[in-house]
């Protein structure tokens, strides 16, 4: 059975390697995340006249409703740090200019935001924009992965024409631990996925990550977002959580 090669994508802290873990465990495939530089970088523009071009290789970008994201990307900065130039100090990381780089190679070049918010418009306006004929490019949210994996993971699949590695449903895998950040390694068991840490998804059903905003900081993230862009991704019902906290009592 032919084992299909994806390009991945997706801002840190989206869920990019619980994808990559459910994915490949179950499907034919390999998601590679170099294959068009980074896969926390953005989609390159590639001109007609270039000496690269683009590989023929489907396209998985997943994001993170954005109060979900930034809470995540907060609490990764306090806790490990690589990657991002930003302040340690909550108000400010919210507020203030927001760097990433690729900690891995020396004197990496840097992508600036004026904030972490505008991080997440450009980065996903990027991924979401890419259209190719010469091959598809597919949205996962992270929140439907956990909702659903298999109902998720099946439909990407039909989309992709992959093949199970399952026979019957019972078969699908799910980690019941925290993924790894893996890169490109070539993955050969379980633990090479896993690490130690039992994954608990409720913080993100019971919507937990809000503790981190107060009013203030909802009414920050909702007037940077880009509404299209929200709209765009299928985020509005988030939105309107949000914007119903901000709402008299």
């Amino acid at each position: 059975m032919e084992t299909r090669n994806i390009a991945l994508f997706g801002i840190f802290r989206s869920g990019t390697n619980y994808t990559r873990t459910i994915l490949e465990w179950n499907y034919h495939c390999q998601l590679t995340t170099n294959l068009l530089g980074w896969k926390h970088g953005f989609y390159p523009i590639i001109a007609e006249m270039s000496v690269l071009d683009y590989p023929v290789a489907d396209t998985i970008f997943v994001t993170k409703n954005p109060f979900s994201a930034i809470d995540s990307l907060f609490n990764y900065f306090q806790t490990n740090g690589r990657n991002i130039i930003a302040s340690k100090e909550w108000k400010q990381f919210l507020r203030k200019r927001f760097i990433i780089y690729d900690f891995s190679q020396q004197h990496s070049p840097q992508y600036r935001f004026s904030n972490v918010v505008e991080l997440w418009n450009c980065m996903n306006w990027n991924f979401s924009s890419v259209q190719k004929k010469e091959f598809s490019s597919v949205h996962i949210r992270y929140e439907d992965m956990l909702e659903d994996v298999i109902l998720t993971a099946n439909s990407v699949a039909e989309i992709l024409n992959l093949q199970p590695r399952f026979s019957v449903i019972d078969d699908f895998r799910i980690p019941s631990r925290v993924t790894r950040n893996m890169g490109d390694k070539q993955c050969q068991s379980d633990e090479d996925y896993l690490t130690n840490k039992v994954f608990d998804k409720t913080r993100y059903s019971s919507k937990d990550y809000y503790q981190l905003f107060d009013t203030d900081d909802i009414d920050f993230v909702l007037n940077a977002l880009d509404m299209d862009l929200v709209r765009h991704l299928g985020y509005e019902a988030e939105i309107a959580a949000a914007q119903k906290i901000l709402e008299p009592s």
